[in-house]
């Protein structure tokens, strides 16, 4: 129980240190002010790279200063920015768009046999995606290659998150949750349990792994062999995860907002 008051306690600190009281102030403000814009509509998703945003609404996407969206021949879903700047997007049939930095015409590109459910940015190049297929793959540019070895789970999967160094990628989904090197797809570990997983965020600086689907439960998992540490009740089904440094905020499927504060 001491130990527990005490991880609060250092959380508090974390929180409302100067520089995070006014990261909040600021992005409550932008916020409303976004919010209140005349003519903006309804927004699907957003990707930052630099000093360039991208929105998705209406099945198209656009950038921030130009009213005309980017070219695409099919509506489209998810959206992320790479390091090179390059913007992907995904449509709803399973193919990605791919828009090198600046451009306004994109390349279509075959990715899976239905809708992509994970597009992740990857550290250092390329991203990943995963689809309903089942289905993970790796992007390196135009050029693709498949994740998983063969005596990996054929599930679908609905969550990525990688560790610090970039080598190990994280995979959550139909009851299943596994660590697999991103060079060599060779698997870590594998966990199977008895609910979907949803979510899925690397913390505490890539020890853990916070883990949040349909069983209402937020799981805390050792990221070396993949054992459940702890597990803390959630208020809804747990849509989305996101940490920053020792802060978690959660998303339910009923768009409900928690903070969760630890070490």
């Amino acid at each position: 129980m001491i130990e527990i008051l005490e991880l609060l306690a250092t959380g508090f600190t974390i929180v409302f240190q100067p520089q995070n009281l006014l990261l909040i102030i600021g992005g409550c403000t932008l916020g409303l002010f976004i919010g209140a814009m005349p003519g903006l509509g309804s927004v699907n998703g957003v990707a930052k790279h630099g000093d360039e945003v991208a929105f998705l609404r209406d099945g198209q996407v656009f950038r921030v200063g130009s009213d005309e969206p980017l070219a695409a021949p099919n509506p489209l879903a998810r959206l992320c920015y790479l390091d090179d700047g390059a913007l992907v997007a995904c449509e709803l049939s399973g193919a990605l768009v791919r828009w090198s930095a600046g451009e306004v015409l994109g390349t279509r590109l075959p990715a899976h046999d239905g809708e992509v459910m994970v597009l992740r940015a990857l550290p250092g190049g390329g991203c990943l995606t995963a689809g309903l297929d089942g289905e993970v793959l790796i992007w390196d540019g135009e050029q693709r290659r498949s994740l998983l070895p063969e005596d990996a789970p054929a599930v679908r999967w609905d969550g990525a998150s990688f560790s610090p160094d970039g080598k190990v990628a994280y995979l959550c989904g139909m009851k299943h949750l596994i660590a697999v090197e991103l060079q060599t797809g060779k698997l870590r570990w594998q966990r199977e349990v008895g609910t979907r997983l949803g979510s899925v965020a690397t913390a505490a600086g890539g020890r853990r792994l916070l883990v949040g689907g349909s069983d209402r439960v937020l799981h805390i998992v050792d990221t070396r062999d993949g054992e459940e540490l702890l597990s803390l009740p959630a208020d809804n089904v747990l849509d989305s995860i996101a940490v920053q440094g020792g802060v978690a905020v959660t998303a339910t499927v009923y768009s409900e907002v928690d903070l969760w504060i630890g070490r």
